[in-house]
């Protein structure tokens, strides 16, 4: 509505020309160099911007029509967060400084997952803490100014912006050296697309000017943000943007490392126990969602070498023990759950027990408690009686080294 209104605007001034009105001053040339000093010292100078580490702004996002609240956090030098909703979904958009993650409800990912191309070049771009205008000598692309031209019926500073193989556009208000709007690059459901960005409202926040209201146009999308809170050197916690590891994984994540093994084991539950060293490495594979752990020793005179994996699984809302050994040749999977720190899982219901003669069901239990930074202590049980009673076998000491 308001592009229709100044494009009458337009016609309404081009009428007033034909009749002998004066016709307005042409803005003087200039060169690009001195084009965006203007437009730096016109959003609050180059000092001020420098001088902010972190910007938190809130307000209201629109999208399918419907208004929700959203906030983005930035934080130099390309640390960046949007969380929104659409169509009642979680949409959040992150860069940690090396890789994009996101949660997208809208594609079904309601977790957290590194973001695919093509969408994650993108996101990357947004991460830049200030605009390619802003930065012009230290932002690693290039600035060109294409000429003074009309630009939906309003005269306009044509810049065109080289970001490596991407390319911009973006117009300047010869007025106010402010910018109008942007034409770049977007991802839609897998599909790339031109995107035209209208900043409007402009503000001083703390000495920054600012839009305060950016209209966004993509395929047959509409979207709308409309800003109603800037923080400038917030305290924003780093947590923020890193990505969380998967449902169900992140008290075990600390497992992860190098371990001095104190292990005891008996043969019975009368038996002495017998105690040996050895070292063991654990290590955190698919984002922290798979914790592998290897380790060689000594059990009751056999050498033994074992691998044993941890997971989560999201959906069945079970942990998932097991193990593989080259004296047994069998992979024990133990499924349970975890409580107050302590994970506990059995084989009861995997259909991987061990028989023994004569004809006697083993089943086994895997106990991992007292997770500290630099220790914890795995417990492993058997039981003979389907689960009723459980003997210690072997106790699992672990020190960080």
């Amino acid at each position: 509505m308001k592009r229709s209104l100044d494009r009458c605007l337009a016609a309404l001034g081009a009428a007033v020309l034909l009749t002998g009105a004066a016709a307005p001053v042409a803005p003087a040339p200039m060169s690009v160099g001195e084009l965006l000093k203007r437009h730096i010292i016109a959003r609050g100078g180059a000092d001020r911007w420098r001088a902010v580490t972190s910007l938190e702004i809130t307000g209201t996002h629109t999208s399918f029509s419907t208004p929700h609240p959203f906030t983005l956090l930035r934080s130099r030098p390309n640390l960046y967060r949007m969380d929104r909703t659409m169509l009642r979904q979680p949409v959040i958009e992150v860069f940690d400084g090396q890789k994009p993650w996101w949660i997208n409800g809208l594609l079904g990912n309601t977790w957290p997952l590194p973001v695919p191309p093509p969408f994650d070049e993108v996101t990357r771009r947004e991460a830049v803490f200030e605009t390619p205008l802003m930065a012009p000598a230290d932002g690693g692309h290039k600035v060109e100014l294409v000429g003074l031209e009309d630009f939906e019926g309003k005269p306009a500073y044509k810049l065109k912006v080289t970001l490596g193989a991407a390319e911009e556009t973006w117009y300047l208000d010869p007025a106010t050296s402010l910018e109008v709007a942007r034409i770049s690059k977007t991802v839609d459901f897998f599909e790339e697309m031109e995107k035209r960005s209208y900043f409007s409202d402009f503000r001083s926040e703390a000495g920054l000017v600012m839009p305060h209201r950016i209209d966004m146009e993509y395929g047959t999308r509409n979207e709308v943000f409309e800003i109603t809170r800037v923080i400038a050197n917030a305290a924003i916690e780093p947590d923020r943007f890193r990505m969380p590891p998967p449902e169900g994984m992140g008290p075990l994540q600390s497992l992860a490392g190098q371990w001095d093994l104190k292990i005891e084991t008996r043969p019975g539950p009368r038996a002495p126990w017998v105690a040996e060293k050895a070292a063991s490495s654990i290590v955190l594979r698919l984002d922290g969602g798979l914790i592998e752990e290897h380790y060689s020793h000594v059990d009751q005179g056999f050498p033994v070498e074992l691998l044993r994996t941890i997971s989560y699984d999201r959906f069945g809302k079970t942990y998932r023990v097991t193990s593989t050994d080259n004296f047994s040749f069998q992979q024990n999977v133990m499924e349970g759950t975890m409580a107050d720190g302590r994970l506990t899982a059995s084989n009861e219901k995997t259909g991987t027990a061990q028989t023994a003669p004569p004809d006697r069901t083993v089943h086994s239990r895997i106990i991992l408690a007292d997770i500290l930074p630099d220790s914890f202590r795995i417990d492993l049980e058997s039981s003979t009686d389907a689960g009723k009673t459980w003997n210690t076998d072997a106790r699992y000491t672990y020190t960080r080294r």
